[in-house]
């Protein structure tokens, strides 16, 4: 089976083909340049992670390489000579002397520092920035051979954090402290760190700080605390390699972090820059064109909209009017649109279809009336058989001397045949037409007194108009075709009833009644548009009815509780009162 699609489904279609690889690739591209971007992040990051981490290692060497100097100065292993010589001046000049040496190495290095030297032996403690006398009981909890912080109150009164390290001429740890010649102590401040990593962040977009599981972290800038916490105690939870790069999520914000151990202390550079700040102008631009893409999907929806409603739906209603027409449906009409070129054409098939439709019915008019004329012409023609009973009755009655039985015949069979060979009536009223179909039953009532009938009509439906002669047909079918055939008691009832604006006469006989394939065949002549030889009268009924009151009139076969046949006569009373203005 081909499938034929609308104008407006080929157009959405060849609209969702240009818009869907453009919007697949520019998201592949979104992707492909968020991966790049991020992997490029990373490898900068760690590279420039690795030079600052360099930088800080290069400065601590430069401060043990200074301290190894010192250590093996002249100036400053003459120091331990002090106590031999008992010339004054001459100890002063050896102090001098170590002084000096010590200033020189400090200027030495760009860092804040300070040396130490210790002499044991002698007693002796010279440094550069404090004139402390010497207490041999420092070393136990102090010695060490490796860098270690601790909390040291400055000359203005507030905490500093200091490294320090001790450089002895023995392996540490030294057994007795008081034979020792010489120990030299290097110190640096950790501001000297925290500036490096203040310089760092001013060149990019990340918080590093100085990390040891064991103490307080080391920072530049005023960090983010919430996000330095948190990476923190994530980081306390970690067995930590010797360097590493992973995400994280703090706060419910995604954060690149690298790590890399110092090769000279026992700490960690940490590192960590949010992911969103740095791709967050790839998303800016994904985002203008996602709702330059969202734009153009509602200009193009707003366009298919109009064309839907100016093109589409008025050529559907077109051409369902026009099949409306196929169907024999003339009163089919197409509401006026707002297009000036469809309400042209909508105008004229209107026109047309008025056209037609007039045409069609006054040729149906003209054939019911033809029809209508033939049946007044067989009504006006006296049945011979019918008649001669009628006659033969009023003779026997007569002989019998009966003439009340011959008055009522008379009477009966006169109102009868007024009644039907009048023809300058075409409507009359309910409680008129049923007048004359009394008129019958009584006279076959005289013919059959076997036959017994009831009418029952509402008050209310006396005075509605119907067109005239056109029950006596169906009472006819019911006495000649069900009661004659039959024989015993015979039964007719004649009830009428409304629902709503809808009107129904139902006829009931105990006659010899239909089969079910019979019923079929009387609805299917009665409701062709050609008249048939069989059930003329019926037809006629129908279709009278149907131009009077509409095409939802209709006659109905079915059984009847009474055991024959139930004819039902429906129709709506208001289309006819629409036309004569009631």
């Amino acid at each position: 089976m081909t499938i034929r699609y609308s104008l407006f489904a080929k157009i959405l279609v060849l609209i969702l083909l240009l818009l869907v690889p453009v919007i697949l690739l520019i998201g592949y591209s979104h992707q492909v340049s968020v991966k790049v971007i991020e992997s490029e992040l990373q490898h900068t990051n760690q590279r420039q992670l690795s030079f600052l981490l360099h930088q800080m290692d290069t400065s601590i060497k430069q401060l043990e390489q200074l301290a190894v100097i010192l250590n093996r100065d002249p100036s400053v292993r003459d120091l331990p000579n002090l106590p031999y010589k008992d010339n004054l001046l001459d100890r002063v000049k050896t102090k001098a002397a170590v002084l000096e040496k010590l200033t020189l190495q400090s200027l030495s290095s760009n860092w804040s520092n300070e040396f130490v030297v210790y002499s044991p032996t002698a007693k002796q403690r010279i440094g550069i920035q404090s004139s402390i006398p010497y207490e041999e009981s420092y070393f136990p909890d102090n010695l060490s051979s490796y860098w270690r912080i601790e909390a040291q109150a400055s000359a203005a009164g507030k905490e500093t954090r200091v490294f320090k390290r001790f450089i002895v001429d023995n392996l540490l740890p030294v057994a007795d402290i008081s034979k020792s010649k010489l120990i030299l102590e290097v110190l640096f401040d950790a501001d000297n760190i925290a500036d490096l990593l203040s310089n760092y962040q001013e060149g990019g977009r990340g918080s590093p700080f100085l990390y040891h599981p064991n103490e307080r972290p080391i920072y530049g800038k005023q960090p983010d605390s919430k996000a330095t916490e948190g990476l923190i105690a994530w980081l306390d939870k970690q067995n930590l390699e010797q360097e590493a790069a992973f995400r994280i999520k703090l706060n419910g914000r995604g954060y690149q972090v690298y790590y890399s151990e110092s090769k000279t202390m026992d700490w960690y550079l940490v590192d960590f820059l949010p992911v969103e700040d740095v791709v967050t102008p790839i998303y800016k631009s994904r985002n203008l064109f996602f709702i330059a893409i969202g734009v153009l999907l509602a200009t193009s929806f707003a366009a298919l909209a109009l064309l839907y409603r100016n093109i589409q739906i008025p050529v559907r209603q077109l051409v369902r009017g026009f099949k409306e027409i196929r169907d024999g449906r003339f009163s089919a009409r197409v509401p006026l649109g707002s297009s000036p070129e469809f309400v042209y054409m909508q105008r004229g098939f209107n026109e047309m279809a008025k056209e037609i439709q007039l045409l069609v019915e006054s040729v149906y008019e003209e054939k019911i009336r033809s029809k209508d004329a033939r049946l007044k012409q067989l009504q006006a023609q006296v049945n011979p058989h019918f008649l001669y009973n009628c006659l033969a009755y009023i003779t026997s009655m007569n002989e019998l001397e009966n003439r009340e039985a011959v008055a009522s015949m008379a009477h009966n069979l006169g109102d009868y045949y007024r009644f039907t060979t009048r023809s300058d009536k075409e409507i009359t009223t309910l409680r008129e037409e049923l007048s004359i179909v009394t008129n019958y039953l009584n006279i076959q009532h005289m013919r059959m007194p076997r036959l017994t009938f009831t009418i029952d009509i509402p008050d209310a439906m006396n005075n509605l108009v119907v067109p005239r002669l056109s029950l006596q047909p169906i009472i006819e079918n019911a006495v000649v075709h069900g009661i004659e055939l039959k024989p015993g008691e015979a039964m007719i009832r004649i009830m009428c009833c409304t629902e709503e604006e809808r009107c129904s006469i139902i006829v009931d006989d105990n006659g010899i009644g239909l089969t079910e394939e019979q019923m079929l065949d009387m609805d299917k002549r009665v409701g062709s548009p050609s008249e048939s030889e069989l059930g003329y009268g019926l037809w006629n009924t129908c279709h009278r009815f149907q131009l009077m009151f509409g095409q939802s009139s209709e006659i109905r076969f079915e059984p009847s509780p009474l055991g024959g046949l139930r004819v039902q006569l429906l129709w709506n009373v208001e289309p006819f009162k629409r036309e004569e203005g009631c």
